[in-house]
């Protein structure tokens, strides 16, 4: 994996290099990926959270957490390590990409070796890795570093996520299938920003396929749609509406065989996301044996106009059970 990386990044133009800062407690962290960022190697925009991938370090958070969470004890199904494979900004042209209308195609941060041994430690512990990866030059590293943990410790079913995918690549797709990597989406981005994407950071083409849900779908994979606050506004409906819809702000369609039904939508936002928390078995659907945890909309979504989902209101919220909200 370290080897494919690198003679990728040796084929690609030139990174810049920056320095490394953690708002961690973790100084030694800091420090040594400080150290290993300036050293240079890898490719793309990449970051790993000092704290995050220092053993001891999230032990003692898991211990704590726990100790402070005892009333919601039977309900933390997993303390997840988040390893982030980081790649900025798709927007303000600094995400890991191997294509670019520029030729800048982002910000080396740390090596590859560094973001090969994180993953493999989280493997070795049995932890859940949840991965910023919106490039498809990130994408190919998290793939890489989780192959090669894959075959250091073996697969089990630990549920690695990539977050966001937004220049996902067809191939790519095969290979999140293959290694068990779960897809969270990021298909609202075609709302909010999906004409400048087309206009200016991608181009027509690329920005067609921006979080691909469509080949997820016709592979029959599960996926998750977020909104990525404070990003953008955590609007839920906004979120069903774009997953479904993906127009952009001007009305234009980025990326029409990307668009899913209303219910795979809605999957993709209640069952498959607490799938890919370990949390399917309480959470996801109303049935017996889960949390009675549900909001009551103002119209049914699987048969208004899709073209209206995001003018839809929540008028109720119950949790466990009891009504907390009530519009």
């Amino acid at each position: 994996a370290a080897a494919a990386a690198q003679e990728h990044a040796a084929s690609a133009p030139a990174y810049s290099s920056s320095s490394y800062s953690s708002s961690s407690s973790s100084s030694s962290a800091a420090a040594s990926l400080g150290a290993a960022a300036a050293s240079g190697g890898g490719l793309g925009v990449t970051k790993i959270f000092g704290a995050r991938s220092a053993a001891a370090e999230l032990d003692a958070v898991r211990s704590r957490l726990l100790g402070e969470l005892e009333e919601y004890a039977g309900r933390v199904t997993q303390l997840e390590s988040t390893v982030a494979v980081k790649d900025e900004t798709l927007a303000q042209f600094r995400q890991a990409v191997t294509e670019h209308l520029s030729d800048y195609r982002g910000l080396q941060t740390a090596p590859t070796d560094a973001t090969i041994e994180a993953f493999s430690r989280c493997y070795e512990r049995g932890w859940q890795i949840l991965a910023h990866a919106g490039g498809d030059a990130a994408i190919d590293l998290m793939i890489g570093a989780v192959r090669e943990a894959r075959r250091r410790h073996g697969p089990g079913d630990r549920r690695p996520v990539l977050i966001h995918g937004h220049t996902l690549r067809e191939d790519q797709v095969d290979a999140l299938r293959d290694l068990g990597i779960f897809p969270a989406l990021f298909p609202m981005h075609t709302f909010y920003w999906g004409d400048w994407h087309r206009d200016s950071v991608l181009g027509p083409e690329r920005a067609e396929n921006i979080s691909p849900t469509g080949w997820l779908m016709s592979r029959g994979m599960m996926f998750t749609s977020h909104h990525d606050a404070p990003v953008a506004r955590p609007d839920s409906m906004r979120v069903l509406s774009a997953t479904v819809t993906r127009r952009s702000r001007t009305g234009d369609i980025i990326g029409p065989r990307h668009r899913v039904p209303v219910a795979t939508a809605l999957k993709a936002m209640t069952i498959w996301a607490a799938h890919q928390h370990f949390e399917e078995a309480t959470k996801g659907s109303i049935e017996v044996g889960k949390l009675a945890d549900f909001v009551v909309l103002s119209d049914n979504p699987l048969s208004v106009d899709p073209e209206t989902l995001a003018a839809l209101k929540v008028v109720e919220t119950i949790k466990e059970g009891a009504s907390i909200y009530r519009a």
